[in-house]
């Protein structure tokens, strides 16, 4: 396991939740990424509706679909048949951006250079 104190040490007669927000910051995002995002009060949230996909898909595929974007993607669900564990090749893609800095067509025109059918 790896050390995280290093993330709270700066955090001493903090509150519980700055803290606990400062344990779970990634290493590899800046501080300043995080002074951005908490700063930002302008989100919005969209969810995308994918058909195309092969019957292998799952969660983990659909969401390195999305990879690459400067978006957060908060749920990437495949539509699984439960009797035969087969994508029935259909997925919902839940994205949260901000609209002042991003936008959704640059993800949404990656899903369709895949040949994937989006909607919104």
């Amino acid at each position: 396991d790896e050390d995280t104190s290093s993330k709270t040490r700066s955090m001493v007669g903090r509150s519980t939740q700055e803290i606990h927000q400062a344990h779970l910051r990634s290493s590899v995002a800046s501080d300043s990424w995080y002074d951005e995002a908490r700063s930002t009060t302008q989100w919005e949230v969209a969810e995308l509706m994918i058909s195309g996909l092969g019957s292998e898909a799952d969660d983990d595929y659909v969401r390195k679909l999305c990879h690459g974007q400067d978006l957060h993607i908060v749920q990437a669900v495949a539509d699984v048949d439960p009797v035969r564990n087969l994508c029935k090749g259909r997925a919902k893609v839940r994205v949260r951006y901000n609209p002042d800095r991003q936008s959704l067509d640059g993800l949404i025109q990656q899903l369709r250079n895949s040949r994937l059918h989006v909607a919104i």
